[in-house]
């Protein structure tokens, strides 16, 4: 027997075979004793919290650990590990959908945003979920870390549906700085000035990081190609990929833009590709870029003609992020769900090291946190990896 009031999505054999678990559409989760069927233990959601997670909140899975502990998963992707009373003794969140955006929050965490509307941030073995503003219909995607120096660290700037929002991950504060026209494909944040940019595919838009004003927005009469597609920011610099080339910028508190340098090589004419992926080093001297043409190539910032490496074509499919650690090392994910680690100050002669099928459906964002990487994929997880190359 059950007095569930919900479809039973789920069953599980306790590991002595005395208990079983069903966890239910009606997002509670019931323990039984397997030989007379009487009801050992319950979770009930208060109909506060069920009414606020949704469909999301739906129990779609259970399973007994070796401890007699159970750990259920909601349809939202969140995790719950109970004792034997049902008391709710770790909650771990989760995506249910893939993440757009991986954020080096502070030295210890990395944020992930996604369009189920949740912005996470991970620490050690620990994750929280913050801006309770956003709901499950909410679209967050690109995300760069932001915060002025009275701010500190913690801030984030996201694309949320049209809007530019400023994120406190520390507090869970979430404000709305401007009304964007929508399409966009890329964010950063230039903490020397305070400006966040917006690229769409033909233009590029720098907005004021105090206060939400439109600076300015600029496209083909600055230099901008089409199909535009990454941003990457150091000090007081914005690096922007777009149709086979990448233009490098210095950018004022006012949104003024000075050409500094650009970069063909590998994208010129001749290869296919269009830029999608950016980064500077830690020290800014190199950047490097990915495209879709499964080319990558890194160079010298101040000089584009000094190409430090780029016999680096392994990608099966297009380049989605690229990321250095703090020993220059230049990690690189793709569409072909492969991740790769290269030896950059070694130049063309550096070793690489390879992770096939690193996400399933493809890796969309890759991050450094300390000496951890950080990726995640179409597959909706977060992974955390050590190597070395």
């Amino acid at each position: 027997p059950t007095d569930h009031s919900g479809s039973i999505w789920s069953v599980a054999w306790s590991a002595d075979g005395s208990k079983i678990a069903t966890a239910s559409g009606d997002k509670s989760v019931k323990v039984w004793n397997a030989a007379d069927g009487a009801k050992a233990a319950e979770y009930v959601p208060s109909k506060e919290a069920a009414t606020a997670a949704g469909a999301n909140g739906q129990q779609c899975g259970a399973t007994f650990l070796p401890d007699g502990s159970l750990v259920t998963v909601t349809l939202g992707g969140d995790i719950t590990i109970f004792d034997s009373s049902m008391k709710a003794a770790r909650s771990i969140k989760g995506h249910s959908r893939p993440a757009n955006a991986l954020v080096a929050a502070s030295a210890s965490s990395i944020v992930s945003v996604a369009d189920d509307g949740k912005v996470l941030v991970w620490g050690g073995a620990a994750t929280s979920a913050i801006g309770a503003n956003f709901g499950p219909s909410d679209m967050l995607v690109y995300a760069a870390t932001a915060g002025s120096a009275e701010e500190g660290e913690g801030i984030i700037v996201a694309v949320a549906n049209d809007d530019v929002v400023k994120i406190n991950t520390k507090s869970g504060e979430v404000k709305k700085l401007a009304k964007h026209t929508g399409g966009a494909v890329a964010i950063a944040y230039i903490q020397k000035g305070n400006v966040i940019a917006v690229l769409q595919k033909s233009s590029l838009t720098l907005y004021s990081g105090a206060n939400g004003d439109k600076l300015r927005q600029v496209g083909a009469a600055e230099g901008l190609g089409k199909e535009c597609g990454a941003l990457a920011t150091f000090g007081d610099l914005l690096a922007v990929g777009f149709e086979k080339q990448v233009k490098v910028f210095t950018v004022a508190g006012s949104g003024s833009l000075a050409e500094v340098s650009s970069y063909s090589g590998v994208h010129a004419a001749g290869a296919t590709g269009n830029v999608t992926a950016l980064a500077f080093s830690a020290d800014g001297s190199l950047i490097a870029s990915g495209d879709s043409n499964r080319q990558l190539a890194v160079w010298t910032t101040k000089d584009p003609s000094v190409v430090v490496r780029d016999n680096m074509c392994f990608h099966a499919s297009r380049v989605t992020s690229v990321a250095f650690n703090e020993k220059g090392v230049l990690v690189s994910g793709g569409l072909d769900g492969s991740l790769f680690a290269w030896e950059v100050a070694a130049g063309n002669s550096g070793k690489k090291v390879t992770q096939d099928a690193a996400h399933r459906g493809g890796v969309t964002r890759v991050a450094f946190t300390g000496s951890d990487l950080i990726t995640t994929g179409a597959d909706a997880t977060i992974k955390r990896w050590t190597f070395a190359v």
